[in-house]
């Protein structure tokens, strides 16, 4: 297989397990989807946006500084180089989740204007981890976003009901 059919091959699989994982989520409350399904692509195109949709300002605002800033501090360690599937399909699926934070820093380096083949430096890969890191913590915050609209609680419970008072012991 060639290194174009590995990588649809791995962006469809991931893109397959992501929708699975929403789905089964959304599954639980399907009049709902709409709502979450908008304030997740909110969440996934700007970091911490879909909370702020949801009326959380603040978690959203401090959500959008601490992704924004992971993703800036790697750009600036890898000297705004970004990575293509073929070099790395691990570190380009992370940036992927990204959002628009990616597109910026690809847009930078189409225009020409950060250095892009200086793979040699040491800093320049812990750049590109940096920028995966974001990434992949974005599309959890995707996922938290989803949760909140459709009401999953942690633990499985599948609805944010508050437990009762515990039964007494069977004599």
């Amino acid at each position: 297989m060639t290194s174009e059919g590995w990588k649809r091959l791995i962006c469809v699989v991931v893109a397959v397990v992501y929708v699975a994982l929403l789905g089964a989520v959304a599954s639980r409350r399907p009049k709902d989807l709409g709502r979450a399904t908008a304030a997740a692509v909110l969440g996934w195109l700007v970091p911490g946006a879909g909370h702020l949709w949801l009326g959380r300002a603040a978690k959203g605002l401090v959500l959008f500084l601490l992704v924004s800033g992971t993703f800036l501090a790697g750009a600036l360690l890898a000297r705004g180089r970004t990575v293509t599937f073929d070099e790395n399909p691990f570190y380009y699926i992370g940036q992927i989740g990204s959002g628009r934070t990616l597109g910026v820093t690809q847009w930078m380096a189409a225009d020409g204007r950060p250095p892009t083949n200086d793979t040699a430096r040491p800093e320049v890969d812990a750049g590109l981890l940096y920028m995966s890191v974001a990434g992949l913590l974005n599309l959890l915050l995707v996922l938290n976003v989803f949760d909140l609209v459709l009401g999953v609680t942690p633990g499985g419970g599948g609805s944010a009901k508050k437990p009762g008072p515990a039964a007494p012991p069977a004599a």
